[in-house]
Formats: C-alpha cells, structure tokens, sequence
C-alpha cells in the first residue's frame, strides 16, 4: 500500500534460515526478528549440559535451574559463528538472485509454493 516511508515491518516466527529472511525482505519487512534459532545457536556446545532431564532454555533464562552451567563466553563465540556463516550464506542467496544488496530485493524475487498462498500475497504460482 506505499506505506513503507511511514511504518515498519518486522516479521518474526518461524525465521530459521536465511532463505527465510531474505523471502521476509523482499516481501517487504523493514527488519526481522529471529528467536529459537538464536537461543539455539548461543547454546550450541552447551546443550548436552541440559539433555535429556531438563529443556535447554534452563540454560539461558536467568531464572534458568541450569544457569549456573552456562558459559556466557561461549555462548557469545558460538553466536558469533552462527551469525557470520548465517550473514554469508544470504549474500551467497543474493548473489545467486543476480542482487548485490539486500535492498534490491523486491516481490518479483519471489514465486509462491501453492495456490492459495498465491491468492492471498498476490505473487505468481510457480
């Protein structure tokens, strides 16, 4: 609705891999907000401290039972990884799109899976 000079859009659920954030971008989203997948990635070479007995969130809240088993440094390394591989990964999706920049995304980047998902965005079935 040519509304994008006057909101932003920040998608969030469900956003796991950066095939995932690059379909948000270029439906639009102003940001987009990962989860799961970054608990998951600071906790990396930490979870075996909390399966199979206790769920690995209890190694990242602060009101966690496992916290005390955390280590915060390795946690941020491993992140870290995460988000640089995460990072080149989309620019390998960009390049593959004919893009140098993330801005360049728009909706013609993009086919539907199903007819009805086609219906409803507006983008063309593939």
């Amino acid at each position: 609705n040519n509304l994008s000079n006057k909101i932003d859009l920040i998608i969030s659920g469900g956003i796991q891999t950066p095939g995932d954030v690059l379909k948000a971008l270029a439906l639009g989203a102003s940001a987009v907000y990962m989860g799961t997948a970054i608990l998951y990635a600071a906790l990396h070479n930490q979870i075996i401290k909390a399966l199979p007995y206790e769920p690995p969130t209890q190694l990242a809240w602060s009101t966690g039972s496992l916290q005390d088993l955390y280590d915060p440094e390795q946690g941020a390394q491993s992140l870290a990884r995460f988000l640089t591989n995460f990072a080149e990964e989309m620019k390998i999706g960009l390049r593959a799109l004919g893009k140098s920049s993330v801005k360049e995304l728009s909706r013609h980047d993009l086919l539907a899976w199903d007819p009805e998902v086609s219906r409803i965005t507006g983008i063309p079935l593939s």
